[in-house]
């Protein structure tokens, strides 16, 4: 297979992931986005920038990226390709306010400068977000073959609980977050976030913000099992919650298939079957994903078709 979108047609997938970062960001120079060559816009960045940082003038002598770096051209004809070949398609800059600030700071450097030298955190945060708002504006401007959905992120949880408290995420993340949620909303689409772990006590900001789906659904994370979550599928799409951390990689393909087809009777029709992380690893056995598409698909027809009356 030559691509992930040959792979995704393959598959018998319905949708695909078409980021508008990595091979869109070509500044003059070749530098990087985020101080991580290797890594760009994601953690282990090579140098923490804002680490021992004191004073907001700091924040503001920082060489930032400005999003006219940005050329689309190449994202807009994947996003074609996948179109032609009957994928929807989440795309659009990555976006990830709080993944960055980790990348600048430290994570317990930032958790820590939060309380004592917020206005620090703040102004990064305004810097991340500024930058966000002119790219992704630019990206819909510029891209006439639109994404289905815009997929941004923000890591905020852990495996018990958010990184922080809701009121810290609420002074410091939401603002940036809302933001480039705004800057797509005029575009007339559905907006899509990615947050890992256990984020159940902000789901409510989220709706408030605009936020229509949300990815992964980290299954065994405190509060977020289908169950749990099923209060929230009136106001939100739910994408993911096939389990990765043990279900995919050790059950056998028929109890996979079995709880595909639990997650779609309790979220209903407002779920996409996906696994509870932006990708499977090598340890998934072909046979287990191919049984999360069939029970998917069976699934889907099943709820199609019509019933004995003749009815729909």
């Amino acid at each position: 297979m030559e691509s992930d979108i040959e792979l995704a047609v393959a598959l018998g997938d319905d949708a695909i992931w078409i980021p508008a970062e990595g091979e869109a960001w070509r500044p003059p120079d070749g530098r990087p986005m985020w101080p991580a060559p290797e890594l760009t816009g994601w953690i282990g960045f090579e140098s923490l920038v804002f680490a021992s940082a004191e004073r907001v003038t700091q924040v503001e002598g920082f060489d930032w990226p400005v999003a006219t770096h940005f050329d689309f051209a190449s994202v807009e004809q994947r996003i074609r390709e996948a179109h032609q070949q009957g994928l929807a398609v989440f795309g659009g800059p990555w976006c990830s306010v709080s993944t960055i600030l980790m990348g600048l700071f430290g994570t317990e450097e930032m958790l820590v400068k939060m309380h004592t030298h917020p206005q620090i955190v703040e102004a990064a945060a305004d810097h991340i977000a500024r930058f966000y708002e002119q790219a992704v504006t630019r990206f819909f401007t510029e891209v006439t073959e639109y994404p289905d959905v815009f997929f941004y992120a923000s890591d905020l949880g852990t495996q018990q609980d958010l990184l922080m408290s809701p009121a810290m995420f609420r002074r410091f993340i939401r603002p940036a977050l809302s933001r480039i949620a705004d800057a797509a909303k005029p575009f007339g689409i559905p907006i899509m976030l990615h947050s890992c772990g256990s984020v159940e006590r902000i789901i409510d900001d989220f709706v408030d913000m605009g936020i229509t789906g949300l990815h992964p659904l980290q299954a065994k994370a405190r509060g977020m099992s289908a169950a749990e979550l099923a209060r929230y599928r009136d106001r939100l799409v739910f994408v993911g919650g096939v389990d990765t951390q043990d279900l995919l990689p050790n059950a056998a393909a028929s109890q996979v298939a079995a709880e595909v087809t639990r997650l779609k009777d309790v979220f209903g029709e407002r779920y996409v079957v996906s696994p509870s992380h932006e990708a499977l690893l090598p340890n998934v056995p072909l046979e287990n994903v191919r049984a999360m598409r069939s029970a998917a698909r069976r699934s889907a027809e099943t709820r199609s078709a019509p019933d004995a009356s003749g009815g729909s």
